[in-house]
């Protein structure tokens, strides 16, 4: 289940400041696909290349190559969403990769199509590195894991260092790496290593509409994703990515890991603040309460959002003491019946949890 909530937080996951485009590679692939372990490695080769720059998926999206034959116990990675990427990349055969949704001059897969045959795929790759052209879009996205309820919690901001004449999309894919089995064709084999494999889109094929992307305007947006119980979160990704209103000529692009990852500028060299959360009773008839603590000394704040992404409710905000238990009221019996979500930063530790008033 995919639910999308309007914020209306203040920036902090964003840059400001102008950036160079990032390189995002949409692979279209197949366990029953001779070419596609070179495919993978030819993907491979871009990422080691431009390391801190450069981001892949890879779509499973043919019946013909990636539905798995009776009994054969080999992966199914198809999706609702590849039979749409495809057709829009406009590829002919596999694998087919398009790099930030160009059509680059020659390298068409057919015709005027974005996809384009593997050998052609790191040139691409050079060109776009090699132009040296800012993004007129920075993104910004932030992760939050509930392990007892697997519901991915995911903030996204994209703020424009320059203005776009016309509107554009925000694009969300959920990807898992270290995946064991089967892979047809030279390299492949019953123990082979799949890697970036899409497993959900959260905003659609058709992504979220950004209307304003004037200078200075901040689009922001929250999703809540219910991640299914054989997927790895620990080997899971996003990428967000943002292009023009038509699906087509990316930007520039983000990731993170699935299980609490942030872009939020030197999140890197910050040590997350240990911190520990509870809601109870949940569900509530009346007044429920949130117990916290963290590792060290902190600045705290605690939100209830409702589902069309307002605070409702602010019940805490303020410096808190290391290794102390903290317990306030969350203000529930003041709230009608419905879904809450009870958001808790500390420093740049953020932890979400979902609370339910009941009649």
């Amino acid at each position: 289940m995919v639910l999308a909530i309007g914020s209306l937080q203040a920036q902090q996951l964003a840059s400001t400041e102008p950036q160079l485009k990032k390189i995002v590679i949409e692979e279209f692939t197949g366990i029953y696909c001779g070419y596609c372990p070179d495919g993978a490695l030819k993907v491979t080769a871009i990422l080691n290349k431009y390391p801190e720059n450069s981001m892949s998926v890879g779509i499973h999206s043919s019946n013909q190559y990636s539905q798995p034959s009776q009994q054969s116990g080999h992966p199914d990675f198809r999706t609702a969403y590849g039979g749409g990427l495809q057709s829009l990349s406009g590829l002919s055969g596999f694998p087919a990769a398009m790099l930030n949704r160009r059509v680059f001059d020659g390298m068409s897969q057919s015709g005027s199509s974005m996809a384009m045959n593997r050998n052609y795929w790191m040139a691409a790759a050079d060109m776009i590195i090699g132009e040296s052209e800012n993004s007129p879009v920075n993104i910004g996205l932030r992760s939050t894991w509930n392990e007892s309820t697997r519901e991915l919690f995911i903030e996204a901001e994209v703020y424009y260092t320059a203005g776009e004449p016309n509107e554009d999309r925000l694009h969300i894919m959920l990807k898992e790496d270290n995946i064991i089995g089967y892979q047809g064709g030279a390299g492949g084999g019953n123990n082979y290593e799949h890697n970036h494999v899409l497993r959900s889109v959260p905003t659609g094929n058709m992504g979220e509409l950004i209307s304003n992307t004037s200078q200075g305007s901040l689009f922001t947006k929250t999703y809540t994703f219910t991640v299914p119980a054989e997927w790895n979160i620990l080997n899971c990704e996003l990428m967000a990515f943002v292009t023009k209103a038509t699906r087509t000529k990316t930007h520039t692009g983000v990731e993170i890991p699935a299980m609490n990852g942030s872009t939020a500028t030197g999140i890197k060299d910050i040590t997350p603040v240990e911190l520990k959360v509870s809601v109870y009773p949940n569900p509530v008839q009346g007044a429920s309460r949130l117990q916290f603590a963290t590792a060290e000394n902190a600045e705290v704040q605690v939100e209830v959002l409702n589902l069309i992404g307002e605070t409702v409710l602010e019940p805490f905000k303020g410096p808190v003491v290391a290794n102390r238990n903290y317990v306030i009221d969350l203000g529930s019996d003041n709230l009608n019946a419905g879904i809450y979500f009870v958001r808790v930063q500390a420093g740049q530790t953020v932890k979400t949890l979902r609370l339910q008033v009941l009649d």
